[in-house]
């Protein structure tokens, strides 16, 4: 599954906390709106390692599973490779995401 940069700075924070993160955390944490964080959260309902991301509008967000997974998916997002560096790239990146899918 690949992500933006500005998913995996969102998931390895919520990844790194038991709690619910407040979209106003976030947005402090990674200097951008409300809006920005809900239009990157829209497309993480489907998280690898059976991990949930949990999404309430009033306490922000959370990801539910085991501690395990957590952990390993902590892992790969710390060793992410970011393969894009613009719009472009991110844009040709979710169309071969999207081919891979209709396979």
């Amino acid at each position: 599954m690949l992500f933006s940069a500005r998913q995996i700075k969102i998931l390895t924070i919520g990844v790194n906390r038991s709690g619910f993160t407040s979209l106003n955390d976030l947005c402090s944490l990674l200097n951008v709106s409300k809006r920005t964080i809900l239009r990157e959260i829209k497309g993480l309902s489907k998280l690898p390692y059976n991990l949930l991301l949990d999404y309430n509008s009033q306490k922000g967000i959370k990801i539910i599973g085991n501690n395990e997974d957590k952990a390993i998916f902590k892992k790969e997002l710390i060793n992410s490779n970011i393969p894009y560096t613009n719009k472009e790239e991110r844009e040709n990146l979710l169309i071969l995401e999207l081919l891979e899918v209709m396979k």
